[in-house]
């Protein structure tokens, strides 16, 4: 792709480094304005070949339908304008403040210039001043405890997980410093007090509040707000806002029982075994390679630990290829990974076998071979019948549990 059509993307608080600093990654974000003439004329085949592909590739990237089929004739798509690939990024004409939706333990706004034409997306907000000169006021005062302490405050908890949510609403309500009020002397101090944090990541808020020079800024800030006295002014914004930021996560916890208690009881379970059991109802059991076996095929014992525990699972790197392991445990070990999967085949039959006769060379290549025909036919009659059962039942999740637990009752797992 053309790096002209190529946008970097901010995405999640964690993309917020320092006050300054944007976390760089690989994801862009495809943004192409021209027509397609304009780029056959400027010869962007990438770009063409991209479009082409949105044209006629249909893709199913979820259950839902709006996301189904061929990009360009889905409705939600083909009424773009003036192309169906137009996405209506805003233009960025001035420099931009990206400050999270949501806040834990970490509060941090990050500026970015207007030649950064990073797009934001997902849970970020861009805060773009009137006036440039009033950036790096709004900067200041979102970066300090007296912004932290009001989005604090004006926030609101979600998420079940002591996470503070703000809003457009609540955010149109925080008090920044006014650029126009502030004297000389004043954006002198603020600018070499955010010197020496302005590069530096930004961590969670009690670290940040026992970092001297943070103390230093914060302290600048509220004497430029007009506090009378600035580092006791501090200590009290500070004072509080632990203490709010304490309550809120704790608040979370003292809930929890009681979310559980009101939510209403609900047996998956019970639909999961009927489902199930109605699939296993119209089907064989799991194929044994036993059945396989030829008569009189010479064979060699295997010894089979006991009690076995969890799901059978063979061996997958060097030093466990052999191994039928049930859980992290061995149960059973075998001259070569053929050997063992017969094990493994057996033992889903019949888990209480302490040991299980394997078949010699080349005698266990022919049983094998033959037993995994017979389990191909088998899985696409699974299959067959798992979409019959399941075609009412949308949640993927659910249909993946019932699934499983068919496979159990047929031994096949």
């Amino acid at each position: 792709m053309e790096r002209a059509y190529l946008r970097e993307i901010a995405k999640g608080p964690d993309s917020l480094v320092t006050p300054l600093t944007l976390r760089r990654t690989d994801s862009r974000l495809v943004d192409i304005t021209a027509s397609k003439d304009e780029l056959r004329e400027a010869r962007h085949n990438d770009a063409l070949a991209y479009l082409k592909r949105g044209e006629t590739f249909p893709y199913n990237v979820s259950e839902d339908n709006l996301k189904g089929g061929v990009p360009a004739k889905r409705s939600n798509i083909r009424t773009r304008h003036p192309f169906w690939y137009s996405l209506g990024v805003p233009k960025v004409t001035s420099g931009r403040i990206l400050a999270p939706e949501h806040f834990d333990k970490r509060f941090i706004a990050t500026a970015v210039s207007a030649q950064h034409q990073v797009v934001v997306i997902d849970t970020l907000y861009a805060i773009a001043p009137n006036l440039e000169a009033s950036l790096s006021a709004i900067l200041w005062s979102l970066n300090s405890v007296l912004g932290w302490y009001q989005l604090e405050l004006r926030g609101r908890t979600q998420h079940g997980e002591g996470v503070l949510k703000v809003k457009l609403p609540d955010w149109r309500g925080v008090l920044v410093l006014n650029p126009d009020a502030l004297r000389d002397a004043e954006t002198l101090a603020l600018q070499e007090a955010f010197a020496p944090i302005a590069n530096k990541q930004v961590g969670e808020v009690a670290d940040e509040l026992a970092r001297p020079e943070h103390n230093k800024f914060d302290q600048a800030v509220v004497a430029a707000a007009g506090a009378g006295d600035p580092e006791g002014f501090r200590l009290l914004l500070e004072r509080e806002l632990r203490a709010a930021m304490g309550e809120r996560h704790e608040r979370s916890d003292s809930v929890a029982e009681a979310k559980v208690a009101r939510s209403s009881a609900s047996k998956p379970t019970a639909s999961v075994g009927a489902y199930a059991a109605r699939i296993a109802s119209v089907l064989s059991t799991f194929p044994d390679p036993r059945v396989n076996l030829p008569d009189g095929q010479p064979t060699f014992s295997v010894a089979v630990a006991q009690p076995i525990e969890g799901d059978l699972a063979l061996g997958a790197d060097l030093f466990s290829a052999g191994d039928v392991l049930a859980g992290d445990d061995v149960v059973a070990s075998t001259p070569g990974m053929l050997a063992a999967e017969y094990v493994r085949a057996v033992l889903l039959h019949d888990v209480h076998l302490p040991l299980v006769d394997v078949p010699c060379e080349p005698g266990l290549d022919q049983t094998m071979d033959g037993w995994r025909a017979t389990v191909a036919d088998w899985y696409s009659a699974f299959d067959e019948q798992c979409e019959k059962a399941l075609k009412m039942i949308h949640d993927p999740r659910l249909r993946g549990q019932i699934r499983d637990q068919a496979l159990r009752l047929l031994h096949a797992i």
